[in-house]
C-alpha cells in the first residue's frame, strides 16, 4: 500500500514537473517570437482634404491592429508656432502644402523626426494605399529589403509638375510613393546625406536617385503579385470582393480621379479585411 502511495506522489510530480516544462518553453517561444517580429513606423503621406480625412478615419483604427506598427499621418500646417507637432498619430509640419519641392521637404523632415523611434522598416505610403503589415513582416522576415517597396517605376517622361524637365535621369528606377519601404540602416544614410538630394523632383524620384547616386544598394520589391492597384468598381462591393477575396496583397492601392469613389472602394477592403481581425 505504501509502495502504491509513494508510487501516485511520484507520479503526480512528475506530471507537475512536465507542466512547468511546457509552460516555460512556451513563454520562452512567445518571447522569443515577440524578440524576433519586425517594428514598423509607418509614415503615411497626408494633407488637409474632405475625402482625405475620410480616409484617414478608415484606416487609423485598421492600423491599429498590427502591434508592431506605429502609424504617424504627416501633413504640412502653417498655422503651428514650432517646427512640428505630434498629436496622438497625426505629425504637423510647419509649412505649406505644395507638390515641388513641398512634398520631398515634407518627407525628409518627417523622417528625421521619425527615426527616433525603434523599428526595423520604415514604410512611406500615402492615405489611399492600404497595407497588410502582418504580409509584409512574413515577405520581409525571409526577403529583406533596404531600399525598395510594393511597386517599381522607371523614370522615363517628362512631367514637370514632378520636377522632370530633362531626360537626364530617364532610366533610373525607384519605389513608386505608394509604397516605399526603407530600412532602419538606409534612413539613416538618408538623413546623414539629405543635402545631397534633388530637391526639384517629388519624393519617391528623388529618393530613387539618391539611392542611385550616393549608396550601394540594389532596390528590392515584394513580388508584383502582392500588390494591387483597385480598378474603378463604383463602389460595387461583390466585384471588388471578388478581385481580393484571397487576402494575399500586401499593398491596395487606390487611385480614381474621383476620391469620393476611392474612399467608398477602401471602405469595402477594410471591412472585408478586418473579418479576419475579429477572429482572432
Amino acid at each position: 500500500m505504501k509502495y502504491f502511495a509513494l508510487l501516485s506522489i511520484l507520479v503526480v510530480i512528475f506530471i507537475i514537473l512536465l507542466v512547468i516544462v511546457y509552460f516555460t518553453c512556451h513563454k520562452n517561444k512567445i518571447y522569443e517570437s515577440l524578440e524576433n517580429e519586425l517594428m514598423f513606423v509607418n509614415l503615411v503621406l497626408y494633407s488637409k482634404d474632405e475625402d482625405y480625412e475620410k480616409m484617414y478615419k478608415l484606416t487609423r483604427d485598421y492600423y491599429k491592429t498590427f502591434k508592431h506598427v506605429k502609424t504617424i499621418y504627416y501633413k504640412y500646417n502653417e498655422d503651428i508656432s514650432s517646427d512640428f507637432t505630434l498629436k496622438g498619430d497625426i505629425l504637423d509640419i510647419k509649412g505649406k502644402e505644395t507638390y515641388v519641392p513641398g512634398i520631398l521637404e515634407k518627407t525628409l523632415r518627417a523622417f528625421n523626426i521619425v527615426s527616433k523611434n525603434e523599428f526595423d522598416y520604415l514604410v512611406r505610403s500615402n492615405i489611399s494605399t492600404i497595407v497588410n503589415f502582418d504580409l509584409l513582416a512574413d515577405y520581409l522576415s525571409e526577403n529583406p529589403i533596404g531600399y525598395g517597396g510594393g511597386l517599381k517605376n522607371v523614370l522615363h517622361q517628362l512631367d514637370e509638375s514632378a520636377g522632370i524637365a530633362d531626360d537626364k535621369y530617364f532610366g533610373t528606377e525607384y519605389a513608386s510613393g505608394t509604397s516605399i519601404i526603407l530600412s532602419k540602416n538606409t534612413l539613416t544614410d538618408v538623413l546623414k546625406f539629405k543635402d545631397d538630394f534633388k530637391k526639384t523632383f517629388i519624393d519617391d524620384v528623388a529618393l530613387g536617385i539618391f539611392v542611385d547616386e550616393n549608396l550601394d544598394i540594389t532596390p528590392k520589391y515584394v513580388p508584383i503579385s502582392r500588390f494591387i492597384s483597385i480598378p474603378n468598381e463604383n463602389g460595387n462591393a461583390s466585384k471588388i470582393i471578388d478581385l481580393i477575396k484571397d487576402k494575399n496583397y500586401i499593398f491596395y492601392r487606390n487611385r480614381q480621379p474621383d476620391r469620393k469613389t476611392d474612399v467608398a472602394q477602401m471602405k469595402v477592403i477594410l471591412d472585408y479585411l478586418k473579418v479576419d481581425d475579429e477572429k482572432k
